[in-house]
């Protein structure tokens, strides 16, 4: 995690719902299209679109506003609006919205909205099209839906 100031703003993150509203405003304030990683034509990428280097979008839809870090692989999956993706995640058949995903987190047939995940923690469910889940996962938790 970094600091950012955003002037006039102060926003103390010690919930998972504080975080949460921080990134929407980072995101919001931060906003614009910036795509250095890599997608394949199969891929929408919609809006304010942050895709840093070493990151690769296959057959999904990253809808802004949206962050995608350092080796971070997406496939066949929806992100966003909303969304902060670490570094070296993995997200596959999955829909994240509104929802930050710390470093090294995997996340593989779930819908979140509104979560939080960990560093290097697995969530792994039944497939996008079940009812949404909500949640808060520790570093190097499992959750197996």
């Amino acid at each position: 995690m970094q600091g950012l100031n955003l002037d006039p703003w102060w926003v103390d993150v010690g919930t998972v719902e504080d975080l949460l509203k921080a990134n929407h405003l980072v995101l919001r304030q931060t906003a614009r299209r910036d795509i250095c990683g890599q997608y394949d034509t199969e891929s929408r990428l919609i809006g304010d679109v942050q895709l840093a280097p070493g990151s690769y979008v296959e057959n999904s839809i990253l809808r802004g506003p949206v962050q995608i870090d350092s080796g971070t692989r997406i496939v066949s999956s929806t992100v966003g609006p909303d969304t902060s993706i670490g570094k070296d995640c993995a997200i596959m058949r999955s829909q994240v919205a509104r929802s930050v995903v710390l470093d090294g987190a995997t996340v593989e047939n779930v819908r979140l909205d509104e979560s939080v995940v960990a560093a290097a923690a697995t969530i792994v469910g039944h497939g996008p099209d079940h009812p949404g889940t909500q949640c808060g996962m520790r570093k190097g938790g499992r959750l197996y839906l």
